[in-house]
């Protein structure tokens, strides 16, 4: 069995970066990445089409703290395309992270193309079980990322349900359909309706969430407005917000309230974060997550042209028209939309023991628990995950893991803060 000091599963951003820099702080230490083979650059990245773009602008998006422009300087020198000229495309964000990743391995970083599927304590150390093999390491980091939403099912109109936009042929099937409804409204719906866009697609396309809500757009002549009010109350932070807003835009008083919003979220009680969860999540997201302007203004030439419909309203059955030969869509709100073809961009599942093998071990296992919203697993300030009954000095979690601890982590801005100090607490205990 080989031996590691260190390994990090998962090769979205968070897996890249905690390696990238455990490896240039302790070079003479053994380090793997574990990724799932075609799985380079995570959900967010490994299956960008030509046309989808970043939602942030570029320079914004280096991948390294301490080196603001490192994303810029890549743009320039590989002259990437740019929308409205500033967003770069998901596909050259991916070269970059790869790019990182290479730096790496020449540096001594080991990769190893597999899927975890298991990891058992030994005492001061953790043996992983992937697919082909068995590894042993003596510090252990998840990086697990975010997981494929919850798939939607049906008696008899199966055939027509995608649960994955991205997989291969899915887009090219689309592409001929009268009418497509799809599950969710955030931003990888705008990322399908956009690569649809750009293929000529003719048809109507119909958006189905909760409340309705789409993306905001981006405003890159504004500058965040630092947020000065109490952060205690939910209710009066609300208040404040409105104030402000009535006196300067109110993309930079979001903006402003963003660097706060880990230690906030982090000092309200379980109530606190109900009351924001319940009543001003999905607005918080589509303000919060915005879009590039070009991409906001088609879905409005869209909705205006009747080749975009927006419906909101919760799943309750889906059925098969066989007459027709479509799905039906029942609504709880006694509506309901008939579509050709489904497909699931509702969002990132909830944790459970259905999420992966990983997952399920470590539940099942007691070496992690979820947080109280299920939205990640629980971990202490520095990342360590909190076990149930114990807690292992070696295991850490790093990224979209920790969002039910940390809330706003599953962005570049954070996350290359996060997995910069927690590589820096590993290596302080080789040192």
């Amino acid at each position: 069995m080989e031996n590691f000091d260190l390994i990090v599963i998962g090769g979205g951003f968070s897996g890249i970066l905690t390696s990238f820099h455990a490896k240039r702080l302790s070079p003479e230490r053994k380090i793997g990445l574990i990724s799932m083979p075609n799985n380079i650059g995570g959900l967010a990245y490994s299956q960008a089409t030509e046309t989808a773009v970043l939602n942030v602008p570029h320079w914004k998006m280096s991948a390294l703290a301490e080196d603001p422009k490192h994303f810029s300087q890549f743009v320039e020198k590989n002259n990437c395309l740019l929308q409205d000229q500033a967003f770069a495309r998901r596909k050259d964000y991916l070269i970059y992270l790869k790019s990182i990743l290479q730096d790496s391995i020449k540096a001594g970083l080991i990769l190893i193309e597999d899927q975890a599927t298991e990891i058992l304590n030994k005492q001061n150390s953790w043996e992983i079980k992937t697919t082909n093999t068995s590894i042993c390491t003596q510090q252990l980091v998840l990086a697990l990322g975010n997981f494929p939403p919850n798939q939607f099912t049906s008696t008899n109109a199966n055939h027509l349900i995608e649960n994955d936009p991205w997989a291969p042929g899915v887009i090219d099937s689309l592409v001929n359909k009268n009418n497509i409804t799809i599950i969710g409204t955030g931003l990888t719906s705008v990322d399908l309706l956009w690569e649809l866009y750009n293929r000529n697609y003719q048809g109507i396309i119909t958006l189905i969430s909760r409340r309705g809500l789409t993306p905001k757009s981006h405003d890159l002549n504004i500058q965040a407005k630092e947020w000065t009010f109490p952060t205690t109350s939910v209710l009066q932070m609300l208040k404040d917000f409105r104030k402000s807003s009535e006196m300067t835009e109110w993309i930079a008083v979001l903006d402003g309230l963003r660097p706060l919003t880990q230690s906030t979220w982090q000092t309200w009680d379980i109530q606190e974060q109900n009351k924001f969860l319940r009543h001003l999540r999905p607005y918080w997201d589509v303000a919060r997550h915005r879009l590039a302007p070009t991409l906001f203004q088609t879905l409005e030439d869209l909705k205006k042209a009747q080749k975009l419909i927006i419906k909101k309203g919760r799943i309750s059955n889906i059925s098969y028209d066989s007459i027709n030969a479509q799905a039906i869509i029942e609504l709880k709100n006694q509506s309901s939309v008939a579509a050709d073809q489904i497909i699931n961009c509702s969002g990132s599942q909830n944790l459970s023991t259905k999420s992966s093998p990983l997952v399920r071990n470590l539940l099942e296992s007691g070496y992690a628990q979820t947080d109280y919203w299920k939205m990640g697993i629980q971990t202490d300030k520095i990342g360590r995950i909190i076990g149930n009954p114990k807690t292992f000095k070696n295991l850490y979690a790093v990224g979209p893991l920790r969002k039910g601890t940390l809330w706003e982590n599953i962005a570049v801005p954070e996350l290359r803060v996060e997995t910069l100090t927690l590589a820096q607490t590993i290596c302080k205990y080789y040192n």
